[in-house]
């Protein structure tokens, strides 16, 4: 008798549009790669030489599964002077997306809905399906920015989740401050916990870090009305605690 040893959960999974693409790409002579974000340029020789040295000095063992102290700790520090306040707890993941699957599995649980923004990466819709979540898509077009009425309409008493993307992949978009504010409200009000992808966060050039942290962590700090407009807000949890992080570096 035939049986069927592929999951439900793995057959809700679909090939992601991109991976198409690849298959496509990969059956055509010197195609111009335009599709995912590889430098084209090596790796410096200051990050070869790094890690040619642990390899001589025997670091070659298995890590602490939440990643060494002394990186977390720098990174905590890091951001904490950058966002104003102790962020937490830092965890070192295997890129972004696997930071996303571990979060969305640690957070959602089954019916448990996510809204974001249409286009999105394609990663989001997924690993929610596999968690046993749903994606509630709320169209940005056409201008692909975020628009707190329509968000707040997709809202439900089952929404736990939030997911902002800013810069933006696949468009590209940076959301203004403005935006921010909009979508922290939004959390707020309904006490929602928000997932802020900044994997492209370095992309920002005209931000002054520095300037940020030195100015939220002063007295009224995310106050009662969020007073943050001394400085320029580009990342949610300058205004507010319930926010997961997920950064390269």
């Amino acid at each position: 008798m035939s049986r069927n040893f592929v999951s439900n959960r793995a057959l809700a999974v679909d090939a992601s549009g991109i991976r198409k693409v690849f298959d496509l790409a990969a059956k055509m002579k010197d195609p111009i790669n335009l599709s995912i974000g590889l430098p084209d340029f090596d790796v410096p020789d200051i990050a070869k030489q790094a890690a040619i040295d642990s390899i001589k000095a025997g670091q070659n063992r298995y890590t602490q599964t939440q990643g060494i102290a002394p990186l977390r700790e720098r990174l905590r520090a890091d951001l904490s002077r950058e966002i104003g306040r102790d962020v937490g707890e830092v965890l070192i993941t295997s890129g972004v997306s696997g930071g996303l699957l571990l979060a969305i599995l640690a957070t959602i649980d089954p019916g448990d809905e996510a809204v974001f923004l249409d286009p999105y990466f394609v990663m989001y819709k997924h690993l929610l399906t596999m968690a046993g979540g749903k994606s509630v898509i709320v169209d940005s077009y056409p201008d692909f920015r975020f628009h707190a009425d329509r968000v707040e309409k997709a809202i439900t008493p089952k929404t736990k989740l939030l997911i902002l993307n800013s810069p933006s992949n696949p468009t590209g978009v940076v959301m203004s401050e403005a935006e921010i504010r909009a979508a922290v409200e939004v959390a707020k009000k309904h006490n929602l916990l928000m997932l802020s992808d900044e994997i492209y966060e370095p992309f920002l050039y005209d931000i002054d870090r520095n300037r940020v942290g030195a100015t939220h962590s002063s007295p009224g700090y995310g106050g009662a009305n969020g007073d943050a407009s001394v400085a320029p807000t580009y990342s949610p949890p300058v205004l507010y605690e319930k926010v997961v992080i997920l950064r390269g570096f």
